[in-house]
């Protein structure tokens, strides 16, 4: 039998669209349906069961960027799943506005992953295996087990934590807890998952893209997670995991070439490499063509005054002359 290894996608937290059974508007993604504070929570289930035009469904894709908490201690400020997986259980703050399930993305950060609790054997406390919540640990598999904090083992990041599973007519899909499971799901606890089905909460990433959403250090975000408002566009589809950028407006050639001014030259600007070549090209255009050009007036000029200028009269000989005496009817010379 093969091994099957899955990993927790993320729910949605949508509004009703007043009619039963229709939604609206998706607001947030979301791990557990507490999460979901004055919405209804979708599992992951219900979003891939309705298919890609429903709503909520980016928030599949979206499970790394989920929202997760904080503990605030001092000398434990790490983003969390929940209370118990802080030192100081009191300190915790719920669905902080800059951790994720990935990373931590605060200014004041002393590391930049989200770390999870895990359980260990007294005995070999080195030999730690993570989970979402101190409700996972198998006290079975240990002989004294004890429940280790978030941040006090380094590998527990969101690639190495185990989860338990929602059944749905025999069919699984991996959960953080029993609140990540609908209502005709049942939730499965890790020690109970069958032994060839193994759930994380996210599967391994590049080092590349650990570091980019790092750097997407949030200073302002609204205090629950948002997919959309009723002033703001939903998001689209195939959402880059880049930090997004204002858009340049495109222009054409035509208005890109440059253009001479009476004033000094800007030597801050900097034109086109394609607009210097046509710049150029358009000087050589105008040698080759403007000097025959002139040529060629002046050519036609003189041959025109040349033309057009008066003949000197011809001389004629003795002989014409004599010729032209002749008599008139009155007998005068002509």
């Amino acid at each position: 039998m093969t091994d099957l290894t899955q990993y927790v996608q993320a729910g949605a937290c949508v509004r009703s669209g007043g009619t039963p059974g229709v939604f609206g508007m998706a607001v947030g993604c979301a791990l557990e349906r507490g999460d979901c504070e004055g919405t209804i929570f979708r599992s992951s289930r219900e979003l891939l069961s309705e298919g890609s035009e429903t709503v909520g469904y980016l928030c599949l894709d979206r499970t790394i960027d989920t929202r997760v908490g904080r503990c605030e201690d001092d000398s434990n400020y790490v983003c969390t799943s929940n209370a118990e997986s802080c030192a100081d259980e009191n300190g915790f703050l719920p669905l902080s506005e800059d951790c994720s399930m990935l990373v931590d993305r605060s200014p004041q950060r002393k590391q930049n992953r989200t770390y999870f609790g895990g359980c260990t054997d007294v005995a070999f406390p080195f030999a730690t295996k993570c989970y979402w919540s101190e409700a996972d640990c198998d006290s079975e598999e240990f002989d004294d087990v004890q429940w280790i904090s978030a941040g006090s083992n380094s590998h527990c990041t969101c690639e190495a934590t185990l989860t338990g599973a929602c059944e749905n007519n025999g069919e699984y899909y991996c959960a953080v807890s029993e609140f990540g499971c609908d209502d005709d799901s049942t939730f499965i606890p890790v020690a109970q998952l069958p032994e060839d089905l193994s759930c994380f909460l996210c599967e391994k990433l590049d080092d590349s893209v650990i570091e980019m959403k790092s750097a997407q250090i949030v200073e302002q975000v609204p205090s629950t997670p948002q997919l959309a408002s009723e002033n703001q566009p939903a998001p689209q589809a195939n959402s880059s995991t880049e930090p997004q950028q204002d858009a340049e407006p495109e222009s054409s050639p035509e208005k890109n070439i440059p253009t001479t001014t009476s004033g000094p030259a800007d030597s801050t600007a900097k034109a086109p490499r394609y607009e210097a070549h046509l710049e150029k090209d358009n000087d050589t255009v105008a040698l080759y063509i403007g000097l025959p050009t002139m040529l060629l007036f002046t050519l036609l000029l003189c041959c025109a005054i040349t033309c057009t200028g008066s003949k000197a009269p011809e001389r004629k000989s003795p002989a014409e002359e004599d010729e032209g005496l002749v008599a008139s009817p009155k007998g005068e010379l002509a």
